[in-house]
């Protein structure tokens, strides 16, 4: 004798979402501080406070968009049997 049971579970719809992010630990150290050493902060480092940390803001903020830019990706959440978020990314 057999039992069939059938059960009408559908599958919550993910959420998707987009995540910004850099890949840092792909860059090449000796290539960043190469082009480090020619930035206008190792070269001609203004005296003003304000003026080096704005410098210094800029110059770092270029070289991470150049060694690690921003990559984007839509990873979808789902909620798993406890209830919890699980994101996965697609």
């Amino acid at each position: 004798m057999a039992i069939i049971v059938q059960f009408h579970i559908s599958k919550p719809t993910p959420v998707k979402k987009v995540i910004n992010s850099c890949r840092t630990s792909k860059i090449k150290v000796d290539d960043f501080i190469e082009d480090l050493n020619k930035s206008q902060l190792v070269v001609d480092s203004p005296s003003a406070i304000q003026l080096l940390v704005n410098c210094y803001d800029l110059v770092l903020t270029q070289l991470i968009d150049l060694h690690a830019p921003m990559r984007t990706k839509q990873v979808a959440e789902h909620v798993d049997a406890s209830g919890s978020l699980v994101s996965w990314v697609s």
